[in-house]
């Protein structure tokens, strides 16, 4: 690790809770569906070095064999090695699909895995992520949490997007607790739209690997319907909403 990066490259999950390549690892070897699981890398099909120089590609599945394939062309055929990875060497980079087959020992395909060569950023969505419960506590404690996505036009996440984007709650008895991305070598505060920081008092963050986060916190005694804003310059608002009581 060196600078600027101030936080670790290893583990299963980013700072912002977002899966690394090495959680398609553990999917493979550690879980029931491991089998029938399929993970190509990299992720990033748009730039993951310049048009015509070469890059290696892996595939995590815990099936009997995987095939990869440049735009349909196959890169070969391999029987899973050990910790369930194979692995191209010095495949050329062209843009357009990345593809993964995997086969069980008699042949027959069991998963599929695409990465494709997404448009430019035109919108972000924002979701709220699933934690078993749809109630919020007005408590001033309880919390939302929120994915951000970096869109194309035809709803693709760009992998490479690093967009600036501005936070805020656009209505509601609610505030926003605290943002982050992924990347290890950004500085940018968790709390960066607090007013006590010398930040300006917005919540502003690029997004990292076309994703980002956002923690909304209930209000006491103030129940109702929240609203997240999350925009950027050129690129369509994205908003989502939820309700303490």
């Amino acid at each position: 690790m060196n600078w600027p990066d101030i936080n670790s490259h290893f583990g299963v999950l980013d700072i912002a809770g977002f899966e690394k390549d090495t959680a398609s690892y553990y999917r493979a070897n550690w879980l029931p569906t491991g089998p029938t699981y399929l993970q190509i890398v990299p992720k990033n099909w748009n730039s993951p070095v310049p048009v015509g120089q070469k890059v290696t590609l892996r595939a995590f599945t815990g099936a009997y064999a995987v095939e990869a394939f440049v735009n349909g062309v196959s890169q070969g055929k391999q029987v899973v090695a050990q910790y369930q990875e194979a692995r191209w060497s010095n495949v050329v980079f062209q843009p357009g699909n990345l593809t993964a087959v995997a086969y069980d020992a008699n042949n027959n395909i069991v998963a599929t895995s695409v990465v494709a060569t997404t448009g430019a950023a035109a919108s972000i969505n924002v979701t709220i992520v699933d934690i078993g419960s749809s109630t919020f506590a007005a408590d001033g404690q309880d919390v939302a949490i929120f994915t951000i996505t970096i869109l194309d036009a035809n709803g693709n996440v760009v992998p490479d997007a690093c967009n600036a984007l501005t936070f805020s709650i656009s209505s509601g008895p609610g505030a926003i607790y605290g943002i982050g991305n992924g990347d290890p070598a950004d500085h940018t505060p968790d709390k960066v739209g607090l007013p006590d920081l010398n930040y300006g008092g917005k919540w502003i963050l690029n997004a990292w690997m076309g994703y980002a986060r956002a923690v909304v916190q209930t209000q006491l005694n103030n129940p109702g319907q929240i609203t997240l804003s999350v925009s950027s310059p050129g690129l369509t608002t994205g908003t989502a909403l939820f309700t303490s009581q």
